[in-house]
């Protein structure tokens, strides 16, 4: 029973993956699509972001009300149609609706499936669901660009590829109508209590949820780091295709590279994360991406050292929601909701940042400040671990 919630949620953080790295591979072909500079094509994209920081705060706030399966339905629903109307439609503003209409429905879809797992977990660390979890994002995001590529050659664009993943969405829809999972029914922070006695009373006693400096540090870090990653996922195409001179096939395969150690990452994190510690494993994670990613920016031939650098990327969002959501467990399902909508907002601001930049400096300059933003969160990182309660860290066991 509990393996068909999760396996629900699996499947829609893969489509997740594929749909993100789909965007990126796609852009070039968008722009020249729509006949737009990047300062527009940022603009879509930042209309994705803001529907998505807009329905990611909402549900986090009401999903105690809605129930998980509601989300869930709701928000694949909403994705889909979004998608479809981006396959179809050719007008700018129209392109921008559709846009919005998949990030109001993907925010609401990923809280959600995210809210499934602490209501899983119950009293335990959450960790090793989190990064099981989002390494199926890594795993449609490595394994789907090659795919990507070969569809829209074959189909002869990218638009039958959105229907295409359009129709992955609706089996989401599906499968979370008809499943009867008890699970689904409530939420994360049911979850809290029905836990053992003094789970819930641990996390109040860390104080008010708003009043606590470890949250409002985690939500910079996570907004920075989900800038970096969105830079990576939507831009390096477009950076390597024009700035650097790769193909657009080999630009691919670099993005399935970056995937591959990122998934790769995420899937053994359950092996160490909790062993050396999770503040730990964070700081050593952003700096292997730090250095790989500046040193892709110098050298003559980037691909190697950007495949290298997923592997860094790879443990820290999971590793802060589950830092977030085992620290303040008795609010878990407005955690969520307030991380996944800083998530959100740091995208919107990145896509419209970028944008900007390319548009006035070039390619290069705008795709190059995901370097800085990997600076923030090194230094949340640091921070997060002086200001977090120490025993928390301590007591957390590993979970297989």
């Amino acid at each position: 029973m509990r393996t068909m919630a999760f396996q629900i949620a699996l499947l829609a953080m893969l489509l997740f993956g594929a749909i993100d790295i789909s965007r990126g591979l796609a852009a070039p072909m968008m722009q020249s699509d729509w006949n737009i500079t990047y300062w527009q094509l940022g603009i879509a994209f930042s209309a994705n972001s803001f529907g998505y920081v807009v329905s990611s705060f909402a549900s986090g706030m009401i999903l105690h009300r809605v129930g998980l399966r509601r989300a869930i339905v709701t928000g694949a629903l909403l994705s889909a149609a979004g998608l479809l109307g981006l396959a179809w439609r050719h007008e700018f503003a129209l392109v921008v609706l559709g846009f919005l209409v998949y990030g109001v429905g993907s925010g609401v879809l990923e809280i959600g499936i995210n809210g499934v797992v602490p209501a899983l977990a119950g009293d335990t660390p959450s960790t090793s669901l989190f990064n099981l979890l989002h390494g199926l994002y890594g795993a449609g995001a490595f394994g789907f660009p090659v795919v990507a590529v070969w569809l829209m050659g074959r189909l002869h664009g990218w638009r039958p590829l959105y229907a295409l993943l359009a129709m992955g969405l609706l089996c989401v829809w599906l499968l979370g109508t008809l499943t009867k999972h008890p699970v689904l029914r409530r939420t994360a922070t049911d979850a809290v209590e029905r836990a053992p006695d003094g789970a819930a009373p641990r996390a109040r006693r860390a104080g008010s949820l708003y009043r606590s400096p470890l949250l409002y540090v985690l939500l910079v870090a996570i907004t920075a780091y989900v800038m970096a990653e969105a830079a990576v996922c939507g831009w390096l195409p477009t950076y390597l295709v024009h700035a650097r001179n790769v193909s657009l096939d080999s630009s691919s395969l670099c993005l399935s590279g970056f995937y591959l150690t990122f998934t790769a990452g995420r899937l053994t994190a359950p092996l160490w994360v909790q062993r050396a510690g999770r503040y730990r494993a964070l700081l050593f994670s952003v700096c292997l991406a730090l250095v790989a990613f500046c040193c892709a920016l110098w050298v003559g031939w980037p691909i190697p050292l950007f495949i290298a650098a997923g592997a860094g990327f790879a443990i820290v969002f999971p590793t802060i929601a589950a830092v977030a959501s085992d620290m303040f467990r008795a609010e878990a399902g407005v955690v969520i909701g307030v991380l996944y909508t800083a998530a959100g907002f740091g995208s919107m601001m990145l896509n419209a940042l970028i944008g900007w930049l390319s548009s006035r400096f070039g390619i290069g300059v705008g795709f190059s400040t995901t370097a800085l933003f990997l600076c923030v969160v090194l230094a949340c990182t640091w921070l997060a671990q002086k200001v977090a309660p120490p025993h928390r860290e301590a007591a957390a066991p590993m979970v297989s």
